[in-house]
């Protein structure tokens, strides 16, 4: 009946709106078929079902391991965003300047070259502290855990 009632609703004068939550159902992949986009659900319905006051990004990072360790098992594909280091320095201000790195994965440990090359485990880890960057610089990171890769590797290059 609550079908019924909302398509009259949509043909009405009047139309009212349904609280509710929108969000990406489908993903196409890299074959070109669709999928649906499990990572997206599982962050609408962290967003949507939890109460204001219970809102928590530390506690939702640090159970997402866990949520994503199940989508593997279960084969389904995800965007790994999650995995990828971000880049942080103001862009505001000439060189040098300050650099920081950072990853959602709290489980993860990144590591970085400064030369260009591709970080592998027995690169630096980069231990929290903004290091400074020149003109030329070029940056790449990656996410490691347990000595292993995740995420793709990053690059910040200001040699252009």
């Amino acid at each position: 009946q609550l079908g019924q009632v909302l398509v009259e609703a949509v043909h009405a004068e009047d139309v009212f709106v349904v609280p509710g939550l929108e969000g990406v159902a489908r993903a196409p992949l890299d074959d070109g078929r669709d999928q649906p986009h499990e990572l997206a659900d599982v962050a609408a319905a962290e967003v949507g079902w939890t109460s204001r006051e219970n809102k928590d990004w530390e506690s939702f990072r640090r159970r997402m391991p866990k949520v994503l360790a199940t989508l593997d098992k279960k084969g389904i594909q995800y965007c790994p965003v999650y995995y990828d280091v971000i880049f942080d320095y103001d862009r505001n201000i000439g060189f040098p300047k300050a650099m920081n790195l950072e990853i959602e994965d709290p489980t993860a440990v990144i590591r970085y070259t400064l030369d260009g090359s591709t970080p592998t485990a027995k690169s630096p880890v980069y231990d929290g502290k903004p290091f400074m960057v020149d003109r030329g610089s070029v940056i790449k990171a990656r996410g490691f855990r347990k000595g292993q890769p995740i995420g793709k590797v990053v690059t910040k290059d200001f040699s252009k």
